[in-house]
């Protein structure tokens, strides 16, 4: 069965750290959704664990921490070399508003 996706990825790359009770991974957010994102990162989190992801504010985006379930674990090319990286895809259980804003920003008239 072909996975179709109905939700526009916003593409973004923002440092986060993943926490999953006392373990704390580095990363980057990417592909963001209401729904879901994904992120590259060195870390082996089974799916169904649930973490939190602590972003740190930079130029336009806050600080804020979303609330998240990882859903799989990806290889995945690395467009700037030939090596594979590894990465989550995390469903969002719990956001702020401004996590909805990076992913849908409202048109300024």
């Amino acid at each position: 069965m072909v996975e179709s996706r109905i939700q526009k990825r916003t593409k973004r790359r923002l440092f986060c750290a993943l926490v999953s009770e006392d373990e704390r991974h580095e990363g980057i957010l990417m592909n963001l959704t209401s729904e879901g994102l994904f992120v590259l990162t060195q870390a082996e989190i089974p799916p169904g664990t649930q973490l939190q992801l602590e972003v740190p504010g930079a130029q336009e985006v806050p600080e804020m921490t979303l609330r998240a379930i990882v859903v799989r674990q990806r290889l995945i090319p690395d467009e700037s070399s030939q090596l594979m990286v590894k990465g989550l895809g995390l469903q969002i259980l719990q956001a702020p508003d401004a996590y909805y804003e990076l992913v849908e920003p409202k048109k300024r008239s």
